[in-house]
């Protein structure tokens, strides 16, 4: 009796576990772990279509080019752009993707730009970010591997950055995002001769942004940056671009998995009321704004500065010119008085 029970147990549980994977294949879902799904829709998988001009749910454009093994963003070689960005808006509210990626090229101390990932309202949009718009609403996630800023306060690159943005804030090439930034990492992805991965996820019900990385291919992620008190709306799209100037590289994306994430509902944090599509995109913790002298206003509160500078040491130079005019001047009457009396 007992072991026909047996059989009887694990003949429902093989039925049960292939009928889960029959639903999953039909509305393509993919069991990635006890709490998530791999959203094929999202994803991007090897190989391939060579030559093919689009990919089923994602537009490319620019200097894109698809081979079996990986879609390269840029060649090595300069003033290339190229981007790829999904077709379908993400309607999932917690989501972690994971992006294998291969940084590389011939230069052994110059080489640039680096690449981006977007969870943003526009698509599909040439701009100076790495290829893609300025001014973005959304999510980025940067890995620049040239630094343009000078000085101690420079980073260590390649260096992987995050930045939320409402539309409102300018990313600055120059200083390599710096005042923008919400959270950033050094990392040593260029030319590293491992494979090597990206882990960025988003729990909107816990307004939470993690980054990791798994550089040296070794199984372990590693803390990059994470930042609480993040708000960014459903209904945004996710992409990737790319960009060389007069420095180049190869960035290949060889995959990319997206996975919606079921997370335990917290009352203090989720607001079940509100409609995360018209979400405006917000951090609490505020990027460091850019310095007063960078600014429109600052440039003109920099020239007053000046003005007064120049006009305040006038001021003094003009005083002392004066008391000694006065000094001298005294001693030149008292002389003449003298002078007169011995006559």
């Amino acid at each position: 009796m007992a072991n026909r029970c047996g059989q009887i147990f694990i003949r429902n549980v093989l039925f049960f576990s292939l009928f889960c994977h029959s639903f999953s294949s039909i509305y393509g879902l993919e069991l990635a772990s006890s709490n998530g799904y791999v959203r094929r829709e999202h994803s991007l998988s090897k190989p391939f279509q060579v030559g093919s001009t689009s990919l089923q749910f994602w537009d490319f454009g620019g200097d894109t080019l698809i081979t079996s093994n990986h879609i390269r963003l840029t060649e090595d070689h300069q003033s290339q752009k190229g981007f790829i960005w999904n077709t379908l808006p993400v309607t999932a509210r917690d989501w972690e993707i994971h992006i294998h990626f291969s940084v590389h090229g011939s230069g052994d101390s110059l080489y640039g730009d680096g690449f981006a990932f977007h969870y943003a309202k526009e698509k599909m949009e040439f701009g100076p970010v790495f290829g893609s718009k300025n001014f973005f609403s959304g999510l980025a996630v940067f890995f620049d591997t040239y630094s343009n800023a000078n000085g101690d306060n420079a980073a260590d690159h390649p260096y992987i950055s995050a930045m939320v943005n409402n539309g409102t804030l300018n990313y600055d090439h120059n200083r390599d995002g710096a005042y923008s930034q919400i959270q950033g990492c050094s990392a040593s992805f260029r030319n590293n001769g491992a494979e090597t991965y990206a882990l960025i996820q988003y729990l909107g019900s816990k307004e939470t942004l993690t980054v990791m990385t798994d550089i040296d291919s070794d199984g372990e992620w590693k803390a990059c940056l994470q930042v609480s008190g993040i708000r960014l709306p459903t209904s945004y799209f996710i992409g990737l671009s790319a960009a060389t100037g007069n420095l180049a590289d190869n960035h290949d994306i060889v995959g990319l998995k997206f996975y919606e994430l079921e997370v335990e509902k917290d009352e203090q944090t989720v607001r079940s009321t509100e409609n995360t599509d018209d979400i405006v995109p917000f951090v609490k913790a505020e990027p460091v704004k850019e310095p007063v002298e960078n600014s429109p206003k600052g440039h003109y509160t920099r020239r007053m500065t000046k003005a007064f500078t120049w006009f305040f040491w006038i001021l003094v130079v003009g005083v002392i010119v004066c008391v000694v005019g006065f000094f001298v001047y005294k001693k030149q009457q008292e002389a003449a008085r003298k002078r007169f009396l011995t006559k």
